[in-house]
């Protein structure tokens, strides 16, 4: 695992408790609308709603409503008091014992990239178990049935990468098929270690090891 990366197991999803978004300095500002005036000008990326994180452990999360440019310019250089964008991740885990992977289509972020099942940030005034559920249909086509004994398995924080991840797992329906979103799955392939083949950048490439041993019981 990469150094700084901390994957901690979950009991139960952690509570969600809002604050108001740091004051930024004239640098930080500046920064910020660079970048959404980058992502204005984007043909498939838009400056949508997210949570930001400015503390993390297991039981609680504290986070300021935001939107992506406040993401990407955290990614660029560290904003004040915030430790990385809040995401929601989905290991599905078929009969054999393997994961279902998914790689990344030119037109998102982390293009051509491998990731995990399922990923999406967070959004305001949706609870995590139920934004996966959203993106799990949204991706691959599966509904709520599709994910047998869906529960929360890990709370990552990568600091290098700026992000903080509620991972669930899930056993694939038997008989269910994912149907990839074009427009945002290039490819889907279920293996028991990460795909090597895809682009370098990658969110879920740096603590894989440790989602693949607790998502299939390892101890």
């Amino acid at each position: 695992m990469s150094a700084g990366i901390a994957v901690r197991p979950l009991e139960r999803v952690p509570a969600v408790v809002s604050e108001a978004p740091p004051a930024l300095g004239a640098a930080a500002a500046a920064r910020l609308e660079a970048e959404r005036r980058r992502l204005d000008a984007h043909p498939m990326m838009f400056d949508g709603p997210l949570l930001m994180v400015s503390a993390a452990a297991p039981e609680r999360l504290t986070v300021y409503a935001a939107t992506y440019a406040w993401h990407t310019a955290d990614r660029a250089e560290p904003l004040p008091g915030t430790v990385g964008g809040l995401g929601v991740q989905l290991a599905l885990v078929g009969d054999d014992g393997a994961i279902l992977w998914q790689r990344r289509t030119d037109h998102v972020d982390h293009p051509g990239g491998w990731t995990i099942s399922v990923a999406g940030s967070a959004v305001p005034d949706v609870g995590l178990e139920r934004q996966i559920i959203d993106e799990a249909a949204e991706e691959l086509g599966l509904g709520r049935a599709d994910l047998r004994d869906l529960a929360p398995l890990a709370l990552v924080q990568d600091p290098r990468g700026r992000t903080v991840q509620v991972v669930f797992r899930a056993r694939l329906r038997l008989g269910a098929e994912p149907v990839p979103r074009p427009s945002e799955v290039a490819e889907i392939r279920f293996a028991g270690v990460f795909p090597q083949d895809g682009a370098a950048e990658s969110i879920t490439a740096g603590w894989w090891p440790d989602l693949v041993r607790l998502a299939i019981g390892e101890e």
